[in-house]
């Protein structure tokens, strides 16, 4: 281990994974939420110290691949680079809930009981809409349905006669 965990290795396995599990609670706490979809927000210090807790946490579970959970670096114009808050965000949260499910899932849920979802403007928009196209696409249906019993009715009482 390096110097950067060396309260870490003095710890039991368990006393580790609960200090990991605790700053990353902490962390995703103090993190703000994204202004809008495309929120840059100066966060590189943050998920630097995201990654390594990372690395912390393989170490203690035993060598676990745990880099799906790494926050993408994206580039501006140039040489610029930036993290999405949205995503680093959602990173932090999924390493928190699976940690939860397997290490603490006797105690009390993390995060209020509920996963820290961000839900965007842009989100939020597109929700709008899908409900918009499938109100249209019931009505739709709620016609077509109507002028194919009313066919049928206005056949039935002229060819057929009355009832």
């Amino acid at each position: 281990m390096n110097e950067d965990n060396l309260q870490l290795h003095n710890m039991s396995k368990e006393q580790r994974i609960s200090a990991i599990y605790g700053a990353l609670q902490g962390r995703l706490s103090q993190t703000p939420l994204p202004k809008s979809a495309n929120d840059t927000s100066h966060i590189k210090d943050q998920v630097k110290h995201f990654h390594r807790e990372l690395d912390w946490l393989a170490e203690v579970i035993g060598g676990a691949n745990l880099n799906a959970y790494r926050v993408t670096e994206k580039k501006f114009s140039g040489k610029n680079t930036y993290y999405d808050v949205t995503e680093f965000r959602q990173q932090m949260n999924a390493v928190i809930m699976l940690l939860y499910r397997l290490y603490f899932a006797k105690e009390r849920t993390p995060l209020g009981g509920e996963p820290q979802v961000v839900v965007t403007q842009q989100q939020s928009q597109n929700q709008q809409q899908n409900m918009s196209t499938k109100r249209v696409i019931n009505i739709t249906l709620a016609i077509s349905v109507a002028v194919t019993i009313g066919f049928y009715l206005i056949v039935r009482l002229f060819i057929l006669g009355a009832p």
